[in-house]
């Protein structure tokens, strides 16, 4: 701002500084509201961010996985400019059965906030069953046992996957 010789100010110069000041008034006002700026994550895209963290982690393929969620999911309402958020697996026995998952959410890399989603995980595995009873000291033929695909929310230990693994054996006891 320059002055006259009189003490005045030039009217060009009061309408730069006037000019300068709505301008930085504009600028911060945009910054206010850019850092009060609400973010929601609904139902929908919390499930999303679930289910994309345990496809990308479990490790079964993804198309003999079920995810499911037991309980309804809140919507989560977020005030901030730049709203990030992680997953994490809080509870979890290899990506099956009942899981806890943890989202942290963060504004400008600081935490705000945090919250805990159960989710059922079932895998889809091929297990070798028998249509009929099979006696003791009997050999098991093809046509004694099938192959189907079952889902497990519990993978269990004592389950035979591959027919060639009965075919052909004794049977030490009743099935």
């Amino acid at each position: 701002i320059s002055s006259r010789g009189n003490g005045m100010y030039s009217t060009r110069s009061m309408t730069k500084v006037l000019f300068m000041t709505i301008l930085m008034g504009i600028l911060l006002a945009a910054g206010i509201a850019r850092a009060a700026e609400t973010i929601r994550f609904d139902e929908a895209g919390i499930r999303k961010i679930i289910k994309s963290h345990i496809e990308k982690n479990m490790p079964w393929p993804k198309e003999e996985v079920r995810i499911k969620f037991p309980v309804k999911i809140d919507d989560i309402i977020l005030t901030g400019g730049n709203i990030t958020y992680q997953v994490h697996a809080k509870r979890n026995d290899g990506y099956v059965g009942d899981a806890l998952f943890g989202i942290r959410f963060y504004n400008n890399g600081y935490p705000v906030r945090e919250e805990n989603i159960g989710v059922l995980i079932e895998v889809a595995r091929d297990v070798v069953i028998s249509d009929k009873v099979l006696s003791r000291g009997m050999e098991i033929r093809t046509d004694d046992v099938r192959l189907v695909k079952k889902w497990y929310s519990r993978i269990p230990l004592n389950t035979v996957s591959e027919m060639e693994d009965v075919v052909g054996k004794k049977i030490s006891t009743t099935i």
